[in-house]
């Protein structure tokens, strides 16, 4: 096996998000995963951000360390959870496709 490093530029096109149930997992044992502060089903739409954590290997949703970027965004849309984005827009404060660039991609393969 050989190695290899290479230059990267790796774009991420955001296309849409749907949140129907209105809930927050990180909320499901307070306020019934209700994002808005009343704990009344059936939830009302949430105010959402996004948290990206960009990294080479396969992992489960959340485990894991960021390796190649974490990517925050600000407010995106308040009481709205079904979300369509277009190339250009503006996803918070990140423009879409977002970017991420470095100067080491291991790259592996057999001769």
């Amino acid at each position: 096996m050989s190695f290899v490093e290479a230059n990267y530029t790796l774009e991420i096109l955001i296309e849409s998000y749907q949140n129907p149930t209105h809930q927050a997992l990180s909320l499901a044992n307070f306020r019934e995963g209700c994002c808005d502060l009343d704990a009344a089903l059936p939830c009302k739409p949430c105010d959402n951000a996004f948290k990206l954590c960009i990294r080479e290997e396969t992992t489960g949703m959340v485990e894991g360390s960021c390796s190649l970027a974490e990517l925050t965004t600000t407010l995106i849309a308040e009481e709205d959870d079904d979300l369509v984005f277009s190339m250009g827009d503006n996803i918070g404060n990140l423009s879409n496709p977002l970017t991420v660039s470095g100067d080491e991609w291991p790259v592996s393969g057999t001769h």
